[in-house]
């Protein structure tokens, strides 16, 4: 699944969830729902054993659409679809929740009879006496809630508030026990979590290299405070000292009295300093027996807190004379967080195994791997989870000491013979920015991001100053290694939008003679590619409209990502007209042609404008439709993306990776009653100045003019740049930014063609770069292709008048 159909079901379960959490409140206090994280259910103790029953009652639904849905773009079968799963999964819960608890107090004898009580007041203490109170992982007690009829409720508090002195104080009695009671079952609780820790054990045992003595090597699970001291003791001060020592703890921290305590089992939350083993103590164990380097890895909630105890560190006594011991710390999240987890284990302990057994690439020119290093990479995974680990060193020298690097290769010789860094220190790139393009190398092709490609090799190219030679030497060798490394991908256009990379990252240095003959060979490839896709896409699409639509991850999503995935595959495919235009012989312009005109007949609803990031898209594909002689279908298109930005009032999405944004753009289409602004909506809008000024240029003018008032307040900006060189950098900072808004500075779409947009580069391969920059990244309009389509037009317009003048 993509990272956008990833993050626009995130939005629809987020949405679902909202709407289940809404109807939960009708029948049980939020204070009172517990999230399961992991697992089928959770487990029930009493005083002396095990509930029968520790399974869930799960409620669920079912949400079906059609492919056909999806490729005619119907809208209501999502608005229809959650409006379903949410009554369906209110209705399952309204007729289970009383239910269930009713048959869980009968079948345990839980039940308290008011007929023989005293009162109503009485009533209550036995109803309370007969529960256990529950207490969170911070320690928090949740008192519980009564659910009565409205009559009950009204007698039960009259009773309560008329009770005597007696009885209140009794009742306060057995609150306190209760709390107590609660308290003291969550500590036993967690002694049970005895699996943890085990993974990364093995993982730095069992590397193919030894690192770690087997047998001083020890694993405790669930132990209690003395098992731990005596287990350093044994290790730190009984036997030979140590070069490298490694401990790992995954359970519950807490940072209370300016200390971080490791919670074991028979830690008390009132007795930490006695009954845990507090990170301060640990310090000063290490500082006596002085191993030459400790690495500290804690997987527990709050963790991050360990920098209360860092003052046991930072003594003068202790460190800074040659000789004293390194210490390199991780903590899995920061001291106001929770460790986050899943069946398998905590987050952060899953990444770190991933890199110790080289699941996940690192690095592979060093034998050893780095705690520090390991941890700014977890760092950046788990930050868009919003967990963020804390990673500290002190005295840290000589080569990495955390364990083996399973990656550690001499493969690849050609490639490492051009990145490596060895000679003068000049002109070169730095042993980060190397690091960067092994790192992508080495995750392609599962994971493509081209802003990292770009920003990584234009880095490396940068560095090499004004050695041309070398420059172009790198960029061919690295771009013939990543086109190897992607063959097999199941990604169709992978290597068109690696070729476009390319010639981004080497937009900069057109000028050079060298890094121009490399641009123009893989501009052929980018062509060669773009001419296969269109033949493919024609094929596939008349046999069978649908086959685009299954795929991995697609399903709701795809009434986003599809009107995207048609705009982008129009624009790629007019690709190899881009530098001829109609020069480029009749059957490369035939064969562009019956694509587009294959799409628009398989999926006219689809042409539609749903995000920002389709205004380059369009652009390139209806103004090579007009460059080419296409008009017919290029007033088909926009007659179809002019009717969806009417229909949404131009409320699209700003970016296809915002999933909530991309929810809302649907939904709003739907609910035209409501004229707000949601989050994440592109304003102003370059889609809507793309299609007003191309219907122009189609000479649309009096078929949109008519209805342009539906668009009355929507704002439009136009950047226009000539600054070519820097067209792939991440923000340009030469141009012009021309916004309007309809209604009040526009009135009919002539008048946007008041803007300049004339500039347009002059060299075929450049020309042919910026254009494929644009579809790669899709926040930059080649706006010099729709005015030279306007240009077209007028020279056409004229050229008629006068042959019908003669």
């Amino acid at each position: 699944m993509t990272r956008g159909a990833k993050d626009f079901m995130d939005a629809f379960t987020q949405r679902l969830a909202e709407a289940h959490h809404e109807a939960t409140q009708k029948f049980v206090s939020g204070k009172n729902v517990h999230h399961l994280r992991h697992g089928a259910g959770w487990r029930l103790w009493s005083a002396s054993e095990r509930s029968d029953d520790d399974s869930f009652k799960v409620h669920s639904t079912e949400i079906q659409t059609s492919l056909d849905d999806i490729a005619d773009h119907n809208v209501e079968s999502l608005v229809s679809a959650m409006r379903r799963a949410a009554e369906d999964m209110e209705a399952q819960l309204a007729g289970s929740v009383y239910g269930l608890l009713s048959e869980t107090c009968e079948s345990s004898g839980n039940v308290v009879s008011a007929s023989s009580q005293a009162s109503l007041a009485e009533t209550f203490y036995e109803t309370i006496d007969k529960i256990e109170f529950g207490a969170d992982r911070f320690g928090n007690v949740q008192l519980p809630a009564l659910h009565t009829g409205k009559e009950v409720a009204i007698k039960m508090i009259h009773a309560l508030e008329s009770a005597s002195d007696d009885f209140r104080k009794k009742f306060e009695e057995l609150k306190e026990r209760k709390i107590q009671a609660a308290l003291q079952r969550e500590i036993e609780r967690k002694a049970r979590f005895v699996s943890y820790g085990g993974e990364v054990f093995n993982a730095l045992l069992s590397a193919k290299i030894p690192f770690y003595d087997v047998d001083r090597s020890t694993l405790l699970r669930s132990p209690c405070t003395d098992v731990v001291r005596l287990a350093l003791k044994e290790l730190l001060f009984d036997g030979p000292k140590l070069d490298v020592l490694t401990l790992y703890f995954a359970g519950h921290g807490k940072v209370a009295n300016g200390s971080f305590f490791i919670c074991l089992r028979d830690t008390r939350i009132g007795a930490l300093s006695v009954t845990s083993l507090s990170l301060g103590d640990l310090f000063r164990y290490i500082n006596e027996a002085k191993p030459a380097q400790t690495n500290i890895v804690i997987d527990a909630c709050e963790s991050g807190g360990l920098i209360e105890d860092l003052n046991v560190l930072l003594k003068g006594t202790l460190y800074g004379e040659a000789g004293t011991p390194g210490i390199t710390l991780f903590a899995a999240s920061a001291s106001n967080q929770v460790a986050k987890e899943t069946a398998e284990g905590g987050f952060a302990t899953q990444a770190l195994v991933s890199y110790i057994t080289g699941e996940k690439f690192l690095r592979d020119d060093s034998q050893t791997l780095d705690l520090l290093e390991v941890g700014r990479r977890i760092h950046e995974s788990l930050s868009v989870i919003g967990q963020s680990p804390v990673m500290w060193g002190l005295n840290l020298y000589g080569p990495p000491q955390f364990c083996i690097n399973p990656n550690y290769s001499l493969n690849n010789s050609e490639l490492r013979q051009v990145l490596k860094t060895a000679g003068d220190a000049y002109d070169q790139p730095a042993q980060r920015e190397i690091s960067d393009l092994w790192k992508i190398h080495y995750t392609l092709p599962e994971v493509w991001e081209p802003r990292t490609f770009v920003d990584a090799l234009g880095a490396c190219l940068k560095a090499f100053g004004s050695d041309g030679s070398r420059r172009a030497m790198l960029a061919r060798t690295y771009y013939e290694a990543t086109c190897s490394r992607i063959v097999g991908s199941s990604e169709v256009m992978l290597r068109s939008e690696v070729c476009a990379a390319l010639l981004a990252a080497l937009l900069p240095w057109l000028h050079e003679a060298e890094c121009h003959q490399l641009s123009r060979d893989v501009c052929d490839d980018l062509v060669a590619e773009c001419c296969s896709a269109q033949l493919s896409v024609k094929s596939i699409v008349s046999e069978d409209r649908l086959a685009m639509l299954r795929h991995p991850g697609g399903g709701l999503a795809d009434l986003f990502n599809h009107p995207i995935r048609i705009s982008a595959l129009m624009a790629w495919t007019a690709l190899p007209l881009i530098v001829y235009g109609e020069a480029a012989g009749p059957e490369s312009v035939a064969s562009f042609a019956a694509c587009v005109e294959e799409l628009l007949k398989a999926y006219p609803a689809c042409m539609t404008v749903v995000c920002e990031e389709q205004a380059p898209l369009i652009a390139v594909a209806v103004s090579m439709l007009l460059l080419t002689g296409n008009q017919g279908l290029a007033e088909e298109a926009l007659g179809y993306y002019f009717s969806s930005l009417t229909d949404s009032r131009s409320r699209i999405a700003a970016s296809s990776l915002d999933g909530k944004a991309a929810l809302s753009c649907l939904t709003s289409m739907q609910d035209r009653t409501d004229e707000s602004l949601f989050e994440g909506v592109a304003n102003p809008c370059e889609a809507l100045a793309v299609v007003l000024r191309l219907g122009h240029a189609a000479n649309l003018d009096d078929v949109f003019d008519p209805y342009l008032w539906q668009l009355d307040g929507a704002a439009g900006v136009l950047f226009v740049t000539d600054a070519w060189a820097e067209f792939s950098a991440e923000r340009i900072s030469q141009g012009k930014n021309s916004t309007f808004e309809i209604g009040r500075d526009v009135f009919r779409i002539a008048h946007l063609s008041a803007v300049d947009v004339s500039s347009s580069p002059s060299d075929p391969v450049q020309r042919l770069a910026v254009v494929a920059t644009a579809l790669l990244f899709p926040d930059r309009v080649p706006w010099f292709l729709v005015e030279e389509a306007l240009l077209r037009n007028q020279l056409t317009t004229v050229s008629r008048k006068a042959v019908e003048g003669s």
